[in-house]
């Protein structure tokens, strides 16, 4: 069965497309906007089983038929897309995947589960790095425990210093997380913080050892507290590294953000009406990226998961490294984040993973087999350490 990357030009969409046929042994149509970019992607991948259409996903009719008959849908394009793919998948009734919502999209998503349900479809969201393999780690982390009481998530790469921007994934979704509020779930509840607030050290395993990192506005705040509801879950929270840019740049994007540069809201200028955000993003994107060996990168992604079993109170973390694929030419960044979504939707399109609704990945990807089949597939190394007082 064939699997639709929509997005499948973009930065992550061409890296979702080639694990798929490369390493996956499935056909792909790597469906995108632009038409020339999809077929330049399709000459990367090198393979007859990739083939390239042109789809604009905010059509659809067009997107129904492009996906009609699908194994299934990987949806690789910027998330402010999801709910309008989400609706296409219903109609065609193909199972669907993406790499994340950004929390408020996320619960909206969820909303969908009855009718995905009814509709025998199956929709895993969120199903990237951080998102992704981080609430498969929460998942993995609360095996066997009787309660959970919290879960702490630490993303963290090896920091780029050099002068310039290297955009590790979408520009939009990094302007968001500066500009956003940020959700923890505390107590019970969720409560809004200060955008980069929760500053602290964090200790990830070499080379990148030990780094700031701040809190982000991010899915599994929305999704792991009411997985583990019954299990009395109080604490949730996620923390990066600076998207993996360095501080100087999140500063100087931050003060584009507090001059209003990063709004949505239209403006009249010169007698032309547009937003602020367009145009920052149109001189941001041409912005020259620094020299950068990819042999160099590397990402761990960290779920701590505390709370108890039949022994009494327990600590488990979850640790996830991935290392660059050289001979692609792609960073760890890029590879931890397609691979997931490129293992769910092969197995959703043999039929492997069956779970009508619309679902959280910590719900119902299956964890063991899946950290088997990244280490298989892609090279990252998971582990887990438990810890018990004395």
């Amino acid at each position: 069965m064939k699997v639709v990357v929509l997005g499948g030009a973009g930065m992550m969409g061409r890296v979702v497309a080639r694990i798929l046929v490369e390493k996956l042994d499935s056909d792909v149509v790597v469906a995108d906007y632009d038409l020339d970019a999809a077929k330049a992607v399709v000459e990367w991948i090198g393979s007859p089983g990739a083939t390239a259409q042109r789809v604009d996903v905010t059509d659809e009719g067009s997107l129904v038929d492009a996906i009609k008959g699908a194994g299934t849908v990987a949806n690789a394009v910027t998330y402010y897309h999801n709910l309008r793919v989400m609706e296409a998948c219903l109609k065609a009734r193909v199972p669907y995947a993406d790499l994340g919502g950004f929390f408020h999209g996320t619960r909206k998503q969820l909303e969908l589960n009855d009718r995905f349900a009814e509709a025998g479809v199956t929709a895993v969201l969120c199903i990237g790095s951080a998102p992704g393999i981080t609430n498969v780690q929460a998942a993995l982390g609360a095996e066997g425990l009787t309660t959970v009481e919290s879960v702490r998530i630490y993303d963290g790469s090896v920091p780029i210093e050099a002068e310039g921007v290297a955009w590790g994934y979408s520009l939009t979704t990094v302007i968001d997380e500066i500009v956003e509020q940020p959700f923890v779930y505390l107590d019970g509840e969720w409560v809004g913080q200060e955008p980069l607030g929760g500053l602290e050290q964090y200790a990830f395993r070499d080379p990148i050892g030990s780094q700031p990192v701040h809190l982000s506005l991010h899915s599994e705040v929305a999704t792991i507290p009411v997985t583990f509801a019954a299990r009395g879950i109080r604490e949730v929270f996620f923390k990066i590294n600076y998207f993996g840019l360095s501080p100087a740049i999140i500063e100087r994007l931050k003060l584009l953000a507090d001059l209003g540069l990063a709004s949505m809201e239209p403006m009249e200028v010169g007698g032309v009406t547009v937003k602020p955000r367009d145009v920052t993003m149109a001189a941001l994107s041409q912005l020259p990226a620094p020299p950068i060996n990819v042999a160099d990168t590397r990402e761990e992604i960290v779920t701590e998961v505390r709370g108890s079993d039949g022994e009494g109170p327990v600590t488990l973390t979850v640790r996830t490294l991935s290392s660059p694929n050289v001979g692609w030419g792609l960073d760890a960044g890029a590879v931890a984040t397609a691979s997931p979504i490129a293992i769910v939707c092969a197995w959703m399109a043999s039929g492997e993973l069956k779970a009508p609704g619309a679902h959280a990945p910590e719900a119902v990807v299956p964890a063991r087999p899946l950290f088997k089949a990244l280490r298989e597939v892609s090279g990252l190394e998971t582990s887990v350490a438990t810890e018990r007082p004395l």
